[in-house]
């Protein structure tokens, strides 16, 4: 953490935002993804007090469905710096709400840390890793991962057309970071042309930015389906020991 904090040298401002405001159908229709376990700890517990244990960053502000009483159970390591607000129907609009909450606290230059409620793996590594990478990038980075499997691109009736090249395509993870007038200049951009982004960078991309890539560890899956819940206690136990 220190090492960060010598490499970014600047007085400029850390926050968070961890959007949460999805139910995940896939996964469960009666309880939101976040609020499963995973070795006797809540989801969204593992992942937030991950992202506590940087002192930099300033608020973690956390878009989320405000009606639910399961964050009532949430144990958190510093619950002054969290602050809980509306999410919205699609993460796009929970992250700009975040990025609201955030007005008259964060300046315009100041690095917004944006990462997945369900993706409790992140290695803390890898966070100072792209914090790093940012001091030689005007908007931002994202971790990412190679991919290392033959990619195919399929037609509708789920045939072959070709087999792609696969050296320059990554796996887009969470955190990713940029600043915050630009994050929130570029997801009013999106939203005015009726693009909904997908990701942070998809946004910054679309708003014509360049967006640098840090290579993370693939072992930051995002928690999407029941399988997933062993994956990642396993991964976890394996960092544990």
């Amino acid at each position: 953490s220190k090492r960060v904090l010598k490499a970014m040298n600047s007085s400029v401002n850390f926050w968070a935002v961890v959007p949460a405001a999805g139910i995940g159908t896939r996964f469960d229709n009666k309880t939101p993804k976040q609020f499963h376990k995973i070795n006797g700890q809540y989801i969204a517990e593992v992942t937030l007090n991950k992202l506590l244990d940087f002192e930099w960053i300033k608020e973690i502000v956390i878009p989320c469905d405000m009606d639910c009483d399961s964050w009532q159970n949430i144990k958190t390591k510093d619950e002054s710096r969290l602050k809980f607000v509306c999410g919205g129907d699609q993460r796009a609009q929970s992250v700009f709400n975040g990025l609201r909450a955030l007005n008259g606290h964060a300046n315009d230059s100041d690095w917004i840390l944006v990462h997945d409620i369900v993706r409790p793996c992140v290695d803390i590594k890898d966070i100072e890793n792209l914090c790093i990478a940012l001091k030689n990038s005007r908007s931002g980075a994202i971790l990412a991962t190679r991919v290392t499997e033959t990619l195919k691109l399929g037609s509708k009736s789920n045939e072959v057309i070709e087999t792609a090249n696969r050296d320059n395509f990554w796996l887009a993870q969470t955190p990713q970071i940029f600043r915050y007038k630009l994050l929130k200049q570029a997801l009013s951009y999106a939203f005015e042309n009726s693009v909904y982004p997908t990701d942070e960078s998809h946004a910054v991309e679309y708003f014509g930015e360049r967006v640098t890539i840090v290579e993370g560890r693939s072992k930051n899956p995002k928690i999407t389906e029941i399988e997933d819940l062993k994956i990642a206690e396993s991964i976890l136990n394996a960092e544990e020991d």
